[in-house]
């Protein structure tokens, strides 16, 4: 299956804009001076835009999924605007129509008087040449702004952080573990010992304190892991926007004594059919572009060498420990005293393979850099002197608007990657995520 727009099938639908449309006739006068009414004429012509998509096709219930649903695509749509970022479609119907008459001044024997009711445009809009041509950003700029977007806005790599949450409650309790072959001849002397002994500050009590300060740390050590199993396989979503790009407005041409569009006798302008306008088109655009995607990260076989589940029965062990109200009895009956330094033991293979694993861990169930491009070209006609009562100027625009809107989809593991250059490893996590390729 392809994964750029450019390699994609496409379909093509022209998108009615409605008519050009007016109604015109003249007045003459008989030799007798009487009014004679000529022929109306009615005028109509069809203007079209066009939209062309490419696009896997994707159904879709209408139902939010946490799963990949749509894919990559691109589809371009030419239309009219009163704007000129287009967010106000008009079809040609719903834009200003006016009522011309030309003056009776100097009416003599034969000399035509017209009436006109209908659109007066600043141009044809007819020729394939008066619209913009799309411009989208390559596949490559997407992508690479995509990797910027991921680097902004994923979440915590959470087989990251829980690395570095275990190593520095590793640390914390490593300064007391060396005691820790002591507790037991000195929880021995204690339990045969008088109250002497039990109340001197450098006796029970500091045993006391030292094994529950390495059992606190075992146990949040134990919450922290049980968390990370809880989120395993959690979406994450997240979403970026960039700053909107707009380029600074291109004149693409100027021309003076203009007539507007449908073309009318020169009786309906000035004397000596001077239409006095000037007609001007100005190119404008914006580049609009975000990114979408839902983040998780995989949690591999706890069971696989048995380093967790050591840490974990360690780590229930202090739990249990901690719990308890402890006198030099109980405290002996707890032994044997290896719990605190599995727990360690354990705990440091534990961090070792997360290490290694955290490269990996944080996975794409989707993501997507997205775009809008408009280019918008304003047809604008200023100026035109009418004979008419009161007289111009009547000044006309419309804008002609080329929007494209495209989609990149990222693979797990990121933009401009493929699934050929994954290690077992990556694709091994993939599949236990049922992620699949489409």
């Amino acid at each position: 299956m392809p994964d750029t727009p450019d390699k994609l099938p496409f379909r093509k639908r022209n998108v009615p804009l409605g008519n050009i449309v007016g109604s015109s006739y003249d007045i003459t006068h008989d030799i007798n001076g009487n009014e004679i009414k000529g022929l109306t004429i009615d005028q109509k012509y069809p203007v079209s835009g066009l939209q062309v998509t490419a696009s896997e096709g994707h159904s879709w219930n209408g139902k939010f999924q946490d799963a990949d649903v749509g894919g990559p695509f691109e589809t371009t749509k030419r239309y009219l605007a009163l704007d000129k970022w287009g967010t106000n479609p008009k079809n040609l119907d719903d834009l200003p129509k006016y009522t011309l008459q030309a003056t009776k001044n100097d009416i003599s024997v034969y000399k035509p008087r017209g009436h006109y009711t209908g659109h007066q445009l600043p141009t044809s809009l007819q020729s394939p040449l008066r619209w913009p041509d799309p411009a989208p950003s390559s596949n490559t700029t997407l992508m690479a702004l995509g990797s910027t977007a991921i680097s902004r806005v994923k979440p915590t790599n959470s087989t990251a952080d829980l690395a570095v949450s275990l190593a520095e409650l590793y640390r914390e309790g490593l300064p007391q573990l060396p005691g820790r072959s002591l507790w037991k001849e000195r929880a021995q002397i204690a339990r045969g010992a008088g109250s002497e002994y039990l109340n001197a500050q450098f006796g029970w009590l500091p045993l006391i304190s030292e094994i529950e300060n390495v059992a606190e740390v075992m146990d949040r050590g134990d919450k922290i892991w049980k968390q990370y199993e809880r989120d395993s396989g959690r979406l994450v979503r997240r979403r970026y926007e960039f700053d909107p790009v707009i380029s600074d407005p291109v004149i693409i041409s100027t021309t003076t004594s203009v007539n507007p569009y449908p073309t009318l006798g020169t009786y309906f302008y000035t004397l000596g059919g001077s239409m006095g306008g000037t007609y001007q088109r100005i190119r404008y655009k914006r580049q609009r572009r975000w990114f979408s995607g839902a983040f998780t990260y995989y949690v591999p076989d706890r069971h696989v060498d048995g380093t967790v589940d050591g840490m974990l029965y360690a780590a229930s062990k202090a739990r249990r420990l901690y719990g308890l109200t402890l006198d030099p009895e109980v405290l002996w009956n707890l032994a044997p005293w290896s719990w605190a330094t599995d727990w360690f033991a354990n705990t440091g293979d534990v961090i070792s393979n997360v290490s290694d694993f955290a490269t990996d861990g944080l996975v794409l169930r989707y993501g997507y850099m997205m775009e809008e491009t408009i280019v918008s070209d304003e047809h604008a006609l200023n100026g035109v002197k009418w004979r008419s009562t009161p007289p111009g100027p009547v000044n006309s625009h419309v804008y002609c608007v080329t929007k494209t809107l495209k989609r990149v989809r990222a693979t797990p593991y990121g933009f401009g990657l493929t699934w050929e250059s994954f290690t077992p490893r990556q694709l091994a996590i993939i599949a236990a995520l049922g992620i699949t390729r489409r």
